[in-house]
C-alpha cells in the first residue's frame, strides 16, 4: 500500500525557488518537444546542454514528469469521446420512445452535435494536435489574459510563480531509497539532502508530524539497509525506494514522501464484520455477525460531500470516516470492513440534479480514505463486488427492515458477500422476466465463493450445486439452483437509539426453514425465511 507522509521545510527558501525554477522550465522544455515528435534520447541531450544538468535522473524525472501530462491529456481525450458516444447512444434509445415531431428533431440535433464533437476528439488524438497544456494555473492564465494595466502584471507575476513552484526526483532501491533527494534523521531531527544538483549539495531542516516520526525512521532505515549483489543487482532482503515532490505555497515548502509498504497483517478478532456502501451525500455503515446475522446499521449523511469546495469535501470525508470506524471499533467491537468495488462506466446524461451528484462524487477519495483510515486503527478491510447489491436489499429486506433505507440495506447484503452468503430469492420475490433470473442467479452464485475473511478461520466455503451441472454449479439461468439450507436463525426485535443506530437483540434460537412443500416454519432469523435463502427453489422461465 502506497503511504504520503507530509513534511515542512524550515527556512532555506532561495536555493529551493532556484530548483524549482530550473526544474519546471526543464519540464515544459521537455514537454514541447515531446510534442514536437522527438525521442527520449534527443531530449536528455538537448536538456543536459542547454541547462547544464549533468545528473541522468534529474533530467529523466523532468522528462517522466512531462509524459505524464501528455498521458493526462490523451486519457481525457478519451474520455470525451467514449462520454460523447455514450450520449449519443442514450439519446437514440430515448428517441425510440418518444411521440413528439418537435422532440424527435431535438434529439436528432443533440445526436448529431454529439458525433461531431466525437469525430473532431478521434481526429485530434489521431494526429496528436490536442490544446496546449497551460502550467502552472489555468484560471489564473485566463484572468491575465483578459486584464489589463497594473492588474494584467499582478496575475502575471502570480502565474509565473504558480508554474515554477515544484521539483520531483522519483526514488530507487538501489541508491539508498532516492539519488538526489535523501532523507536523513539524526537524532530525531530530520532533514533533506538535495543532491547532484549544478550549484552543489545542500540540506534543509525538516519539520515531521510526530505521528509520522517513527514511520519516517523506518523508511529511512530500511531505505540504507540495501544489499547489492555482484552485478550490482538489488537483493530482495535490503532497500527501499521513496519518491519526492517538493511544492512551493503560500505557507512555504512542504515536502511529499511517497513509498511502498506491505499492509500488516490484521487478525480478525472480533467475528463481526461492517459492510459499506457508499454514496453521494453519505456512507451506510451495516455490522453483521459470523454467521450473517444483523447487528447494528447507521448511516452518516453529510451534504456538504456534494455541494462544498473541493478542500471542504476532503475534510468532511475525513470526520465522517473517522466517526464511522470509531463506531464499528469501539461502539460494535468490529475490526473488519467490506468496502465495494465500484466501476462507473457511461456518461452524465441524467437531470441536472442527477449529474450534479454525480460529477461531485468522490469515489475514489472514499475509498481510498476508507481503506487508509481502518489501516491506521488496525482493521481488516476487503473488497467486495457491488453488483446488484442494492436491488436485491430493496426486494427482499425492504419489507422487513422498513425503517433502513437502500444504502444500509445493501451495506448488509456487501457484508455478507465478504462472510461468504449469497442472496436467493423467497416466496414473495420469486423471478419471473430474464433480468430477474440472471440477477438472482448471480447473487447466489456467492455461496461457492471463497472470500478472504473465511481464509482467515481456516473453513472450507460452504458448497451449492446445480442439478444441470454439478462441476462448476450451472451457468444457466433456468436450472434448478439448490442453495445451502439455514443452520442457524434466531427471532430479532429492532431498536432505534437517540444517535440513529439500529441494533438487534436474540430473542430465542428458532431455526427457520423452508419445507419442500414450500410451507415456512416460525424462525424468522437471518439465516432463515425472510433473510437468507430457502433451502430449494426453481427458477422458472
Amino acid at each position: 500500500m502506497q503511504y504520503t507522509v507530509r513534511a515542512f521545510v524550515e527556512g532555506r527558501d532561495a536555493p529551493l525557488d532556484d530548483i524549482c525554477r530550473a526544474f519546471c522550465s526543464m519540464e515544459r522544455t521537455a514537454y514541447n518537444l515531446l510534442r514536437a515528435g522527438m525521442d527520449a534520447g534527443a531530449i536528455k541531450a538537448i536538456l543536459r546542454e542547454r541547462y547544464g544538468m549533468k545528473n541522468a535522473r534529474w533530467i529523466q524525472s523532468s522528462i517522466n514528469q512531462a509524459k505524464a501530462v501528455m498521458n493526462s491529456q490523451e486519457e481525457g481525450i478519451k474520455y470525451r469521446i467514449e462520454q460523447c458516444e455514450e450520449k449519443a447512444r442514450n439519446t437514440k434509445e430515448k428517441m425510440k420512445r418518444l411521440s413528439n415531431a418537435l422532440k424527435i428533431e431535438g434529439c436528432v440535433t443533440k445526436i448529431q452535435r454529439l458525433e461531431k464533437r466525437a469525430k473532431e476528439l478521434k481526429e485530434q488524438l489521431r494526429e496528436k494536435s490536442y490544446p496546449m497544456a497551460v502550467f502552472g494555473s489555468r484560471k489564473l492564465f485566463h484572468k491575465m489574459s483578459i486584464a489589463d494595466g497594473q492588474r494584467r502584471d499582478t496575475l502575471k507575476k502570480k502565474w509565473i510563480e504558480r508554474r515554477s513552484n515544484h521539483f520531483f526526483s522519483v526514488g530507487q532501491a538501489n541508491q539508498r531509497g532516492n539519488g538526489n533527494t535523501r532523507l536523513l534523521c539524526e537524532e530525531d531531527n530530520f532533514s533533506l539532502e538535495i543532491r547532484n544538483w549544478p550549484g552543489g549539495d545542500f540540506r534543509v531542516l525538516l519539520h515531521v508530524p510526530g505521528h509520522w516520526s517513527e514511520l519516517l525512521k523506518g523508511v529511512i532505515s530500511r531505505a540504507e539497509s540495501l544489499k547489492l549483489g555482484r552485478n550490482v543487482e538489488l537483493l530482495e532482503d535490503g532497500g527501499l525506494a521513496y519518491s519526492v515532490r517538493v511544492i512551493r505555497s503560500s505557507k512555504g515548502y512542504q515536502v511529499l514522501i511517497s513509498f511502498e509498504l506491505d499492509e500488516p497483517p490484521v487478525e480478525w478478532s472480533s467475528r463481526r464484520l461492517a459492510g459499506i456502501d457508499i454514496n453521494p451525500e453519505g456512507i451506510a455503515c451495516t455490522i453483521v455477525s459470523e454467521d450473517g446475522n444483523l447487528i447494528a446499521t447507521r448511516f452518516f449523511r453529510d451534504n456538504r460531500l456534494i455541494t462544498a469546495s473541493k478542500n471542504k469535501r476532503k475534510w468532511v470525508l475525513e470526520n465522517i470516516v473517522n466517526r464511522m470506524l470509531s463506531w464499528c471499533m469501539n461502539t460494535h467491537g468490529c475490526n473488519a470492513i467490506a468496502v465495494e468495488r465500484l466501476r462507473f462506466n457511461g456518461a452524465y446524461d441524467f437531470g441536472s440534479r442527477t449529474n450534479f451528484k454525480l460529477s461531485n462524487f468522490m469515489k475514489s477519495k472514499m475509498l481510498q480514505t476508507i481503506r487508509l483510515h481502518a489501516l491506521k486503527m488496525g482493521m481488516l478491510s476487503l473488497e467486495v463486488d457491488p453488483v446488484y447489491s442494492s436491488k436485491v436489499a430493496i426486494i427482499k429486506y425492504g419489507k422487513r427492515y422498513g425503517g433502513f433505507n437502500r444504502h444500509q440495506l445493501a451495506a448488509f447484503v456487501i457484508a455478507r458477500r465478504a462472510l461468504g452468503y449469497g442472496e436467493a430469492p423467497v416466496l414473495d420475490c420469486i423471478p419471473v422476466t430474464k433480468r430477474e433470473r440472471k440477477m438472482w442467479n448471480h447473487c447466489i452464485t456467492y455461496y461457492g465463493y471463497l472470500p478472504q475473511i473465511q481464509t482467515l478461520l481456516h473453513r472450507k466455503p460452504m458448497e451449492w450445486k446445480s442439478d444441470g451441472d454439478d462441476n462448476n454449479g450451472g451457468g444457466e439461468i433456468t436450472e434448478l439452483l439448490t442453495a445451502p439450507p439455514a443452520i442457524t436463525s434466531s427471532q430479532m426485535g429492532l431498536g432505534h437509539s437517540d444517535e440513529g443506530v439500529d441494533t438487534i437483540e436474540t430473542t430465542n434460537g428458532l431455526a427457520g426453514r423452508v419445507h419442500p412443500n414450500g410451507h415456512t416454519s416460525r424462525g424468522d432469523g437471518a439465516r432463515g425465511h425472510r433473510v437468507n435463502p430457502p433451502g430449494t427453489f426453481v427458477l422458472c422461465l
